[in-house]
């Protein structure tokens, strides 16, 4: 079924301004994950934009990163107006950057209403994805900050959680209290309750009722957010720098929604996934008998001798690296670039962060 397109007042922010430290060597400060490909044709950013275009149009899309990405963005997404692009003066996490955007939104159109999704999510059934959003849109306009709650399939420990009450007609259900990552028994025992949802960063609301709430949940940030539109809309760019400067540095959840009152989410079953590391990116590759992948799949990828159950990726263009050849193992996850290559058990892939903080700290900012 073709979906409808939203309403002219709603708006969708994606955020892009994120590093990708756990995709690292693919996943550098010049070129973080959400610009890369990971397996695929199309980018992380532009399969976002893609799975959003049938709902809210170009003209009505924003994306959110620092000033280094502006470049990235606009040749990965040529469709969007260039003042789409809206350019965070520093890094200060999700709040500060959901703010940008709704002030942006509050600008074009005060009953404006706002999609707020990462960049470097995966989604197999875009189809369910839209109508999911769809519900949330229409709850949105009756009232109150709502989410899109993911279906856990696993007792992920990689995830935030939402505890849930009972669904109302229009299947949405009221937000008890966010979770923060569980250890293994707990997310199994969240997972047989079957009251909780993944916490997927996902976010619907009138953007009026944003800045109500926001008001009540912390006075402080919302009136940095309005002397930070003030100091814009007057041309004054030292002061708007400033203001952004003084904003806390914390995502939504803490600032707001964990605080707010009214808060629901519409349960979503899409196939999602959020690609947080490479044992997600590999969750999508075609294998050989012997559970074996290379990305790209393509004449002249990785020989695997003797060896099962491992996944390479290879490194395209400037950044192709030497050939992997992996002979009697199994487990592994492999990731060759021109200057690094990464050897790394399929159940230590949390670990890559803290190769990446080694390398800061040994000076090896070339790598990084």
């Amino acid at each position: 079924m073709t979906p409808r397109p939203l309403a002219p007042s709603v708006f969708l922010a994606l955020l892009a301004g994120g590093r990708g430290t756990r995709f690292w060597p693919l996943s550098r400060q010049s070129l973080p994950k959400q610009f890369l490909p990971l397996g695929g044709e199309k980018t992380l950013l532009q399969q976002t934009r893609e799975r959003f275009a049938p709902l809210v149009a170009a003209e009505r899309t924003f994306v959110i990163a620092r000033a280094e990405y502006e470049g990235l963005i606009r040749s990965q997404l040529p469709e969007l107006p260039p003042e789409n692009v809206l350019v965070e003066p520093s890094p200060r996490d999700t709040a500060p950057a959901i703010g940008l955007a709704a002030l942006e939104a509050r600008r074009r159109a005060p009953d404006a209403l706002l999609i707020v999704s990462p960049s470097d999510h995966r989604v197999s059934d875009p189809e369910a994805f839209r109508a999911a959003v769809t519900a949330a849109v229409l709850r949105a306009g009756e009232g109150g900050l709502g989410t899109l709650g993911v279906e856990p399939d696993r007792a992920a420990t990689s995830f935030g959680y939402l505890r849930t009450g009972p669904a109302a007609s229009d299947g949405a259900r009221p937000v008890e209290r966010f979770v923060e990552k569980p250890d293994q028994e707990t997310a199994r025992r969240f997972l047989d309750e079957g009251n909780y949802l993944w916490n997927a960063g996902l976010f619907v609301f009138r953007v009026a009722e944003f800045f109500q709430a926001l008001a009540k949940a912390d006075p402080g940030f919302a009136a940095g957010l309005e002397a930070l539109e003030s100091a814009r809309e007057s041309g004054r760019e030292n002061e708007a720098e400033a203001a952004w400067a003084r904003l806390p540095a914390t995502s939504l959840d803490y600032a707001l929604m964990e605080r707010a009152s009214g808060v629901w989410t519409i349960p979503l079953k899409a196939g999602w996934d959020d690609v947080g590391t490479w044992a997600a990116a590999e969750k999508p590759l075609s294998r050989d008998e012997e559970g074996n992948a290379s990305a790209p799949d393509e004449e002249g990828g990785a020989v695997f001798t003797n060896s099962s159950n491992s996944s390479v990726f290879l490194g395209g263009g400037r950044e192709r690296g030497p050939l992997p050849v992996l002979v009697g193992v199994e487990d592994l996850i492999v990731v060759s670039t021109r200057d690094v290559v990464l050897v790394c058990r399929r159940d230590r892939v949390e670990e890559v962060r803290r190769a990446v903080e080694e390398l800061r700290r040994r000076g090896r900012d070339e790598l990084l």
